[in-house]
């Protein structure tokens, strides 16, 4: 059984181990299983990211640097901590840090494979492909030159896009970790003195994650079908690393992200879209090549693929009370809620509809819950005690940036007052209640006989 402290304790009893020493060090850490947007699942609880964080800094001098490969459901969430503890000390941390993570914040890992330590283990071997497909790139006078961090994140990210349809994340802080910076753990096939420093460490990891890894080659795609772009189109595309603007002082990993076609293809088989960073949040325009762009990458289950035993049951329920389940505020969202008739806000941060016991509602609840207040809800997890609950929508209060004025308990209470009235105008029928959840998560109805061989069905989702 482990539990949250003996997590905590096997962590800090390896930082201890980190002798007194002159020169820098490097930290790896690698976690595989499940998790919830604010940290890992235990046994007992969350081992919560921010206390990781903590613990790292307690140990960590500056100039140490610690990579983090974190492979589970809603592992984009942790680099934001990182973020929040930068923010709210007011200064640089201690140590640097490369975050690979397997999904993006608000989306489940896909499959039962784990590509994330398999992609790792490629890239240490020096297994990615280059324009002269050899194992690695060769400069101008014939040397073997080690790919960098960010094509090592490229790599890793098609692989993931490839293999499992999810979207990796990557993020790296600190003056001790360039994006330009050789891969660190890259262990060669030669035995002689030119490897890297990190070759020891880079053993004893590859040794490790390769235990961990469960991908079969085989089952790789060769490669992303190109297809007919239409202006307005939601795609997933490649973004080849780099600052999103002149001004910015982000650099954004080579990474799959969510963007809007602004022209479709032009001269040079070139695409103009808009992508979307979620955290900071970051929108910005570029041509991209069409081989960079797909459809495919939408594997996100909270959108009603493989749902919880229970969910399309209260669902219904929910739609014949004029309620329903509003998916269009993304999982690991921040929010500010009221609690029944208290005056106080709680924070409170959305989850998806898998961290709900559904089986465990009472089939009366939602006539009972929140009598009279019809239209959207959300699904929460307040943060102090870590309670899920299902609210209104109006009842929460969501700030768009860091700059946002939270308002006070009164002036929630007389907005949300002010948009039950109207959604009481609007009566939905338990039909139209469904078709609106179903329309927040992104989808909607076409005719059956637009699509092959499909003709006998009487409508399509």
């Amino acid at each position: 059984k482990i539990t949250r402290t003996t997590a905590k304790d096997e962590l800090e009893r390896l930082l201890q181990r980190i002798p007194d020493r002159k020169e820098p060090c490097q930290v790896v850490f690698y976690y595989g299983g499940h998790g919830k947007p604010r940290g890992f699942c235990m046994d007992d609880g969350l081992f919560r990211y921010r206390d990781i964080v903590e613990l790292m800094e307690t140990y960590l001098r500056k100039g140490d640097s610690a990579w983090f490969l974190v492979d589970c459901c809603y592992s984009g969430n942790f680099c934001t901590f990182l973020q929040q503890q930068e923010a709210e000390t007011g200064h640089q941390l201690k140590g640097s840090y490369c975050c690979i993570m397997s999904t993006t914040h608000d989306e489940e890992a896909g499959g039962d494979e784990w590509c994330l330590p398999g992609a790792f283990v490629s890239v240490m071997e020096g297994n990615l492909p280059s324009k002269d497909n050899t194992n690695n790139h060769v400069d101008g006078n014939g040397m073997t030159v080690h790919a960098t961090i960010a094509e090592a994140i490229s790599f890793m990210a098609d692989r993931h896009a490839l293999v499992k349809m999810d979207r990796m994340t990557a993020f790296v802080s600190g003056p001790s970790i360039s994006p330009h910076d050789s891969f660190p753990f890259v262990i060669s096939a030669s035995s002689d003195s030119t490897e890297p420093p990190g070759k020891s460490l880079a053993k004893s990891i590859k040794k490790f994650l390769r235990g961990s890894s469960t991908i079969n080659e085989s089952s790789l795609v060769p490669q992303i079908e190109p297809f007919d772009l239409n202006e307005g189109d939601i795609v997933f595309a490649k973004w080849r690393g780099g600052r999103p603007t002149n001004d910015s002082e982000v650099y954004l990993l080579p990474t799959w992200y969510r963007a809007t076609v602004l022209n479709a293809i032009g001269e040079n088989n070139l695409a103009r879209v808009q992508f979307e960073h979620p955290t900071p949040p970051i929108a910005w325009e570029y041509e991209v090549d069409m081989n960079d762009i797909t459809h495919e990458l939408n594997f996100n289950y909270r959108y009603f693929n493989d749902t919880p035993s229970g969910i399309q049951r209260n669902q219904r329920r929910m739609a014949k009370c004029g309620k329903y389940v509003d998916y269009s505020v993304a999982c690991s969202t921040r929010a500010y809620g009221l609690w029944a008739d208290e005056d106080v806000l709680y924070e409170a941060i959305v989850i998806s509809d898998r961290d709900i016991q559904w089986k465990g509602i009472n089939k009366n609840h939602f006539e009972k819950k929140y009598t009279g207040i019809v239209g959207p809800y959300v699904l929460v997890e307040w943060i102090d005690d870590e309670e899920w609950t299902i609210v209104p929508l109006c009842h929460l209060f969501i700030p768009k940036d860091s700059l946002d004025t939270v308002p006070t308990a009164t002036e929630l209470r007389a907005r949300a007052k002010i948009m039950t009235e109207q959604e009481t105008i609007l009566s939905r029928s338990p039909m139209e209640c469904l078709l609106q959840s179903f329309h927040s998560a992104g989808k909607k109805l076409v005719p059956a006989e637009s699509f092959p061989s499909s003709a006998h069905l009487s409508c399509f989702w």
